[in-house]
């Protein structure tokens, strides 16, 4: 890959995957857009059912108001 070029959209999702953080993208929407495989380990979810799933269907009434500005 030449120092120009951007990574492809598998050596990033490749890259997120093998970091034993959970890493996340939430939109403005609060949709999520994506989750590497620790988030959704965590949340005992598949990468399908956790991108376009809103935070509080994820977190739980309690949880997500909790999380609430």
């Amino acid at each position: 890959m030449s120092s120009d070029s951007a990574p492809s959209a598998d050596l990033l999702r490749a890259i997120l995957d093998g970091l034993p953080a959970m890493v996340a993208y939430w939109g403005p929407d609060l949709i999520n857009r994506m989750a590497n495989s620790t988030y959704t380990e965590y949340f005992g979810r598949t990468p399908d059912e956790m991108v376009g799933m809103h935070a509080r269907e994820l977190l739980g009434e309690e949880l997500y108001a909790l999380n609430l500005p």
